[in-house]
């Protein structure tokens, strides 16, 4: 059930042949067309996801929405702190250096897209100072070290003292000076 209506069909096509049938001037909505039986509607309408396919050398494969660079929409936020956490997972089941590459990408992107007056800045920050400590201990480079910790300052100053998640930051900024 899709909105107030019933979900009839479900579809899946390739960007790729999305693109031909664009190209060859065949409609894909012609996907839909109703099977013996079917009630039709005049009020149909479409439902659509776009997500990235992410393959990997194992047997997982991860999707991450398609998010315009340009969204500070609080779900498309969700969707791309949630990747980079699924990535930053899999890092360390895996080691695949990548994953934790991609998973920088992914806190990088929402945190760029958290401007410093939103709400969302200071609980963007942790998590990308996170991924980026990650980082400095599985590369050992010693001057990336000052890139997390300066993250984790920048986000107890946006928090206030009564702030729940201020001890967690604290805690993340104390293991990084040692």
């Amino acid at each position: 059930m899709l909105g107030h209506g019933e979900h009839l069909r479900t579809f899946e096509i390739l960007v790729r042949e999305l693109l031909e049938r664009n190209a060859e001037k065949i409609h894909v909505l012609s996907s839909f067309s109703p099977s013996t039986g079917d009630i039709v509607s005049s009020c149909t309408s479409l439902f659509a996801t776009v997500e990235q396919q992410v393959s990997y050398v194992d047997d997982t494969t991860v999707f991450c929405p398609i998010v315009p660079s340009t969204s500070c929409d609080t779900h498309a936020l969700r969707l791309m702190t949630d990747a980079g956490h699924r990535l930053l997972v899999r890092f360390h089941r895996t080691q695949d250096y990548r994953d934790l590459d991609r998973s920088i990408k992914e806190f990088e992107r929402t945190s760029d897209l958290c401007l410093i007056d939103r709400p969302c800045r200071p609980a963007a920050l942790p998590n990308l100072a996170i991924t980026k400590f990650v980082s400095f201990q599985v590369n050992g480079t010693y001057l990336d070290l000052n890139i997390p910790i300066s993250l984790f300052q920048d986000a107890l100053r946006l928090r206030p003292t009564s702030h729940p998640d201020r001890p967690v930051i604290q805690l993340h900024l104390a293991i990084a000076l040692l």
